[in-house]
């Protein structure tokens, strides 16, 4: 027997794996992936290797806004969808999730002062916070003008109008003091 009908073996075996149509090719991705999800994650990368992928990718992920974008999204997708379904949420999950799921929600956890920072220090946080004190200046205001009633001659109503003009851009001032804050936090 000569050599010649072997090295005709790769070729064969490349020409069928490249035609689609070829049941070979979908035999070898059946293999591969039995292959694949027959080894134990743990074998093929350490648990502290993973751990920090995923916590890179979590990092990286706060300071995307369009990241930002897609989570909001797909959260209310999820809400709606599971306020559709009555049932539990055992009903949903695997049997084999739940007792690690009960493990891991057990253990305390709290996040990195960086991470919080990053997460907090965001456009939307910015313009609540803008907003929080806009609101709680204008209820103080309302306050005041109670208390003076009218005994001092609506002084505080002229000062409001007068004021007007001068801190006619306070929402605009109060997203500066709001950065100022997060800044100041920060430190």
């Amino acid at each position: 027997m000569t050599a010649a009908p072997f090295g005709l073996l790769p070729d064969r075996a490349l020409i069928r794996l490249r035609d689609p149509s070829d049941p070979a090719l979908d035999a070898l991705a059946r293999q591969l992936a039995d292959q694949i999800v027959s080894v134990p994650i743990a074998e093929v990368a350490p648990a502290r290797w993973i751990a920090s992928q995923v916590h890179a990718a979590l990092e990286a992920a706060t300071r995307d806004e369009a990241f930002g974008d897609w989570v909001v999204r797909a959260i209310a997708a999820e809400r709606a969808r599971w306020r559709a379904d009555p049932g539990p949420l055992r009903a949903v999950l695997p049997a084999d999730v739940v007792p690690p799921l009960r493990e891991v929600l057990r253990r305390p956890w709290s996040p990195s002062e960086d991470l919080a920072f990053r997460v907090l220090d965001q456009a939307a946080i910015r313009t609540l916070v803008g907003d929080v004190l806009v609101e709680m200046l204008h209820r103080f205001r309302q306050r005041v003008g109670k208390v003076d009633g009218g005994l001092l001659g609506g002084i505080g109503k002229q000062a409001m109008q007068r004021g007007k003009g001068l801190f006619g851009g306070l929402r605009e001032n109060l997203g500066g003091v709001a950065d100022g804050l997060v800044g100041a936090v920060k430190e």
